[in-house]
C-alpha cells in the first residue's frame, strides 16, 4: 500500500516507520519537506504493486530519492544512521527495483549487527522494511544541523558540503563547520567563503529550532539547499550516551597535564583510541614499576566529555614510592604552589620496598631506549596521510587496526619517559631544596626551559625562521596582512606569492600533522586548515624580535641560573648539582622526543 506523507496520521507510525512519520509531522507543521510517499511493509512489488508505484511516481513528478524508514529508525532508542541503503535521483522506470534494493539492505550484516548491539534484533530480522520515496532535490549544498552542539550546550553546529550531503552524514568528507548561538542564531565561527552564506545560516537556524520545538528535544537534522530553497530531509533525536556512573574510588580529578593534550571536549573516536592508549600505557608503566595498587581505579576519567586525571590514584601511587609524600607528589602533578611537601624520610622498615622499586625502575630505564626505538619504528611505518585519505572503507578498517597497534607501542614509551623525566625533575628539586635557599620549583623550570634541539620545538623554530624571511619581503608581508582565514583559502587556491607558497608547502609537508588540539582526532591539523598557522606566522613576522629570540633568552636564563648556583656552592656540591641538572635536561629532551612521536600518530 502507498501512503502519502500528507495522509500519515498518529496511528500510522508502525506502518510507515520512524523517518517518514517524523517528516510527516514536520510537513504538517509547515516546515519545508519534499513531497513523497511510503511503500508500506504490506506492499508487494508485483504487477499490482508496480502499477501503484508508477502512478505514484507520475503524481510526484521528476526523479526520486529512495530511502529506508524502519520502525525504530531515527528514534531516541537507535538512529540506524547509515545502516540501510539510500538511492538518489531515481527515475520512474527504476523505482520498483530501487525499493527492493533498499528493502534487501535490512538483511545486510551491518544493519543486523547494529540491531543486535542494541538488543533489538527484530528490527533487522528480514521483515519487510517501509521505504520512503520523495521528490529528489539536487542540492548546491547539503549537510546536517546539530541543534545542540556536541561539545557546547549553548551552541548549534552546522556541517555543510557543496553538492550532495550523504558524504557529510557518512563522514567521508571534512565538511565546512559553522557554530551558531543556540538562542540568537548569531554566527560564532566558520571560515568565510564556505558552502553557506549568512542568509543560508539564518534560515537553517530558524528551521532547525522549529524542528526541535516540534519534536521536543535536541535534533540531528539533515537538510539540502536547492532550487526550492532549504528543505529538511530527516530529523532524529541526538543519540548521545548517558555519562557512565561515577567510580566511587575516584574522589579527586584534575585537568593538569591531560588538559594540555586534550583541552576541549573529547569525541567518541578519540576516547576509543587516544584515551584508551593513554589509560593502558599508565597502567602498564605503573605495573612494571610495581606501583599499581590492587584493584586500582582508571587513571583517566571523562566528565562532561572532558578528560581528567585521577589525582586520587596518582597520590596513592606517590605514597607507595618510598621517600615521596603526598604533598610532593601533588606538587609534581599540579605544579609549584600545590601541596608543599618536601619529601619524606624513609623508615628502616621501608628500605626493602624501596630496594624493590629502585630495582624495577632501573630495569625500566634499561629497557626504555629499545621501547622508544620501537615506537619510532611504529610511527615511521604508518601510511602517509594521502594514502589514508584515498583508502576505501574496507582498507580504513585495516588502517585503524594498524593505528591501534602503533598506539599500543608509542603510548607506553611516552608515558614511561614522561614518568622518568618527572622523577628526575623531582629529584633535582629536592636537591636544590636541600642545598640552596629559596623555592626550588621555579628554579627547576628555568633550568630546563629553552633547551636547544628539542623535537617538539622544531615546528616553532621553523615557523620563526620563515617569519624572519617574511619580514624581509614586503610582498609576503602584505599578503599575510589579510585575515588568516582568507589567506588560508587563497593558499589552497594556489594564490600565495610564489616563494612564500613554496616555503609554506615545505613547512606543511614536514609539520602539517601538527595543530592546535593535537590529541583530538577530529581537530583540524595545519594541513587540513592552515588558518592558525598563518595567524601565528603573521604575528611573528610583525614582531621586532629576531627568530628564536624567546628560546635563546630562556636558554641563557637557565645557563645563568646554573652558573650562579655553581658559584655559591663548593666544588663537590656544584658538581653534584650540575650532574643533576644535566640529567634532568636529558630526560626533558627524551620526553619531548616521545611526545613528538605520539603527536605523529
Amino acid at each position: 500500500m502507498v501512503i502519502w506523507l500528507d495522509e500519515i496520521g498518529d496511528a500510522d507510525r508502525h506502518r510507515v516507520g520512524g523517518k517518514a512519520f517524523v517528516l510527516a509531522r514536520l510537513r504538517r507543521a509547515g516546515l519545508p519537506v519534499p513531497d513523497g510517499f511510503v511503500v508500506a511493509t504490506d506492499e508487494a512489488i508485483d504487477g499490482k504493486g508496480e502499477a501503484a508505484l508508477r502512478a505514484a511516481a507520475a503524481r510526484l513528478g521528476g526523479t526520486a530519492a529512495v530511502r529506508s524508514s524502519a520502525a525504530l529508525e531515527d528514534t531516541a532508542e537507535a538512529s540506524f544512521a547509515g545502516q540501510y541503503r539510500t538511492l538518489l535521483d531515481v527515475g520512474a522506470a527504476d523505482l520498483g527495483r530501487s525499493v527492493e534494493t533498499v528493502r534487501r539492505s535490512a538483511l545486510d550484516a551491518d544493519a543486523a549487527g547494529y540491531a543486535r548491539a542494541l538488543g533489538i534484533e527484530g528490527e533487522a530480522s528480514g521483515s519487510p522494511l517501509p521505504v520512503l520515496v520523495q521528490r529528489f532535490v539536487e542540492p548546491r549544498a547539503a549537510g546536517v544541523v546539530f541543534t545542540r552542539h556536541p561539545a557546547e550546550a549553548r551552541a548549534m553546529l552546522v556541517e555543510s558540503h557543496a553538492g550532495r550531503g550523504e558524504a557529510v552524514v557518512s563522514g567521508a568528507v571534512r565538511p565546512d563547520r559553522y557554530v551558531l548561538d543556540r538562542e540568537t542564531g548569531e554566527r560564532r565561527g566558520g571560515a568565510p567563503g564556505g558552502s553557506l552564506d549568512d542568509t543560508d545560516l539564518r534560515e537553517l537556524f530558524r528551521l532547525a529550532r522549529g524542528a526541535e520545538a516540534l519534536l521536543n528535544g535536541p535534533q540531528d537534522v539533515e537538510w539540502a539547499a536547492g532550487a526550492p530553497g532549504i528543505v529538511l530531509l530527516q530529523s532524529r533525536p541526538i543519540t548521545v550516551d548517558a555519562e557512565p556512573p561515577r567510580d566511587a574510588r575516584v574522589r579527586r580529578l584534575t585537568r593538569a597535564n591531560v588538559g594540555e593534550v586534550l583541552p576541549d571536549a573529547v569525541t567518541p573516536l578519540t576516547a576509543a583510541t587516544v584515551v584508551a592508549f593513554l589509560e593502558d600505557a599508565f597502567r602498564q608503566v605503573a605495573r612494571r614499576t610495581g606501583l599499581l595498587p590492587p584493584n586500582a581505579a582508571p587513571f583517566l576519567a571523562l566528565h562532561r566529555q572532558r578528560l581528567y586525571l585521577n589525582l586520587s590514584l596518582c597520590l596513592e601511587i606517590g605514597r607507595r614510592l618510598p621517600g615521596f609524600d603526598g604533598g610532593e607528589m601533588e606538587r609534581l602533578i599540579l605544579g609549584a604552589g600545590a601541596g608543599g611537601g618536601r619529601g619524606a624520610r624513609v623508615p628502616l622498615r621501608a628500605w626493602p620496598r624501596l630496594a624493590r622499586v629502585v630495582t624495577r625502575l632501573r630495569r625500566l630505564a634499561r629497557e626504555l631506549p629499545a621501547d622508544v626505538e620501537a615506537a619510532r619504528a611504529a610511527v615511521e611505518a604508518l601510511p602517509a596521510r594521502a594514502a589514508v585519505a584515498a583508502a576505501e572503507p574496507g582498507r580504513l578498517v585495516d588502517l585503524i587496526d594498524g593505528l591501534d597497534r602503533a598506539g599500543a607501542i608509542v603510548a607506553p614509551a611516552h608515558v614511561a619517559t614522561s614518568g622518568a623525566c618527572g622523577v628526575r625533575l623531582a629529584l633535582l628539586g629536592r636537591l636544590l631544596d636541600a642545598l640552596v635557599p629559596g623555592e626550588a620549583a621555579p628554579r627547576v623550570n628555568r633550568l630546563v626551559t629553552g633547551l636547544p634541539g628539542l623535537e617538539s620545538a622544531a615546528p616553532v623554530e621553523a615557523l620563526e625562521t620563515l617569519a624572519g624571511e617574511v619580514r624581509e619581503r614586503p610582498q609576503w608581508m602584505a599578503w599575510l596582512a589579510q585575515p588568516p582565514a582568507e589567506a588560508a583559502a587563497a593558499l589552497r587556491r594556489g594564490e600565495a606569492p610564489a616563494g612564500l607558497g613554496t616555503r609554506l608547502d615545505e613547512l606543511l609537508g614536514r609539520w602539517g600533522h601538527r595543530g592546535v588540539s593535537e590529541g583530538e582526532l577530529r581537530a583540524s591539523s595545519w594541513e587540513d586548515d592552515p588558518t592558525p598557522l598563518l595567524a601565528a606566522l603573521s604575528a611573528r613576522a610583525g614582531s621586532p624580535r629576531p627568530p628564536g629570540f624567546r628560546a635563546r633568552a630562556a636558554e641563557q636564563l637557565g645557563r645563568a641560573d646554573e652558573a650562579a648556583l655553581r658559584a655559591r656552592l663548593g666544588p663537590l656540591r656544584a658538581l653534584l648539582v650540575s650532574r643533576a641538572i644535566a640529567g634532568a635536561r636529558e630526560w626533558v629532551a627524551r620526553r619531548e622526543a616521545t611526545k613528538s612521536l605520539a603527536i605523529a600518530l
